[in-house]
Parts: structure tokens; sequence; C-alpha cells
């Protein structure tokens, strides 16, 4: 598996737009850090056997967080970190802080004008605190799109730019992975 994926990267090829890395400030709040600091944090105290994978599954389910793990570190899931990064993408519209998790599964949800003409973007690099890191991108209601180079308006049987369809569907730079999925809160 990991000779797979390891070839697998190897292949992938960044766009000009996903080149770019962005150095974002350091300016966490204390009222956040206060916010992560009440992070319920547990431990299950038994001396029966229990599978913890299950456990985080009902958890899950219980808390209903929003799906996806796309790296985004809990002191920067805020509406003014999400304008950063749909910023990067296109024209900033819209975050809904109720979809800020604190960190729950390093996800954020928000919405941007996107200049579809353009390939979509897998990801973005960024330095925090010193690091570079890639969040990765997922996309709600995405309509069909093309696997080849990444533009909607066409799918892979109808792109100029790849060619050759027939090709190994493993070396595509796009794929089904895109398509983010939205968990709506409950209403209380």
């Amino acid at each position: 598996m990991a000779s797979g994926l390891e070839e697998a990267w190897s292949r992938l090829t960044l766009t000009e737009d996903e080149e770019q890395v962005i150095v974002c400030d350091e300016d966490e709040s204390e009222e956040r850090i206060e916010q992560i600091a009440l992070y319920l944090w547990g431990k299950l105290l038994t001396d029966n056997y229990f599978n913890p994978g299950v456990l985080k599954a009902v958890l899950k389910n219980i808390w209903k967080p929003t799906p996806g793990a796309y790296s985004v570190l809990p002191l920067k899931q805020t509406v003014e970190f999400s304008k950063v990064l749909g910023s990067q993408l296109g024209i900033f519209l819209s975050c809904n802080e109720a979809n800020l998790y604190c960190g729950a599964d390093k996800s954020m949800n928000f919405q941007v004008e996107l200049d579809i003409t353009k390939s979509l973007r897998r990801g973005i690099r960024m330095v925090v605190r010193g690091k570079t890191l890639w969040i990765r991108l997922g996309y709600v209601k995405l309509p069909d799109f093309c696997y080849g180079c990444g533009k909607l308006g066409h799918v892979l049987k109808g792109c100029d730019a790849v060619g050759d369809t027939d090709s190994d569907v493993s070396a595509l730079q796009y794929g089904e992975w895109l398509r983010a999925s939205l968990v709506k809160s409950k209403k209380k």
C-alpha cells in the first residue's frame, strides 16, 4: 500500500495555483486558545475488552461532526481563516460559524464563488508556525467534472487536454475524492 501511495504521489502534478505557498499569520486570539482548552477529552474506564474503532464510530454518530479530515489546525478553524482560504480559491462568500467544530475532525465549510474556466484546486499549500501544510479541499454539491484536467463542464471522455481516455485511471490527476458531503447540524 505504501509503495502504491508513493507511486501515485510521484505522478501528481500541481497546478500553478497549487504551487503557491501562503504564509499564515500566527495571530491566534486568547479567546480561541481558551475555546480549544475546553475540548472534551475522556477516558474509558473498564476492565472489559472494547474496540476503540467502534467507540469512535459511536461517538461520531452521536456528535455528528462534519465529515472528512482536511488538515485545518483547531486554532485556525475560524471565520477569519476561512476568509483567507476562500480568497485563495475565488471570491469568499460566507462561512457558517456553527460548522466550525473546534477541531473535531480538522475540517471547515465555507462558500466561495469559483472561476469555472480554471481547474479545481485540490489543496492549498500553507506555512503555519514554520511548518508547510497541504490543506486538502473537498467540494460540496460538485457537478460532473473531468478527472483528467479538473475542469467543470465536461467529463474525461470529452476532454481535449487529456487525449486518450483509455489510459490508466490511477494516473489521472483528479477524482471522486474531490467530492465532499455536508452534514447539517440537527435543529434544536
